[in-house]
């Protein structure tokens, strides 16, 4: 059975390095990499994915964030990087190795309304962590100018399991650039 599973997982490993190969792959603006940098002592690395909507993500702590569906083509930079400094905060934050080990500490039998609540709370803490580094950096903070331009309006409300609706993170982020003092000028 065990070499069954090795042979499957050693496909998946071979087609996923052939579906990559054919991917164009690049590097982060300078702010996003300067960020990778100080915050988790590494570069990050852009990769280019296929799909019929935009959208980006970081898989299990690894500083590789995957822009999907042309994302790059349909937000201004200025969105496109609040996006990226999203992103590194789930890494940064190790919101893979918290949920791990929230789960772990349940018994391996947490409840799925508990695991989306966490979830939802790892999106705040990564758009704040966005709000944070914009601060910080002087440059735009335009999370909440991507939700608006990019959402429909009639689906700003819809809860999912692992994300607050768009209506309470575009809230939140408008909190936190006052909290954080970003100028008007670049909000």
């Amino acid at each position: 059975m065990s070499s069954k599973i090795a042979t499957c997982s050693l496909f998946l490993i071979i087609a996923y390095m052939i579906v990559m190969s054919k991917v164009p792959q690049g590097e982060p603006n300078i702010i996003t990499n300067q960020v990778c940098k100080e915050v988790l002592g590494q570069k990050c690395t852009i990769v280019y994915e296929k799909a019929p909507y935009p959208n980006a993500y970081v898989r299990e702590g690894i500083p590789v964030i995957h822009l999907v569906g042309g994302i790059e083509k349909v937000f201004t930079p200025e969105e496109l990087n609040a996006v990226m400094l999203h992103e590194i905060a789930h890494v940064a934050l190790e919101h893979a190795r918290r949920m791990d080990s929230v789960v772990k500490e349940n018994g391996n039998k947490m409840s799925p309304v508990v695991q989306c609540s966490v979830a939802r709370q790892f999106e705040y803490e990564s758009d704040d962590f966005a709000v944070a580094m914009s601060a910080r950096y002087k440059i735009p903070s335009k999370l909440d100018e991507a939700f608006i331009n990019h959402v429909p309006s009639n689906q700003r409300d819809t809860l999912s399991c692992s994300h607050p609706t768009i209506n309470q993170r575009i809230r939140r982020i408008r909190n936190m650039e006052r909290i954080y003092q970003v100028p008007e000028e670049i909000r």
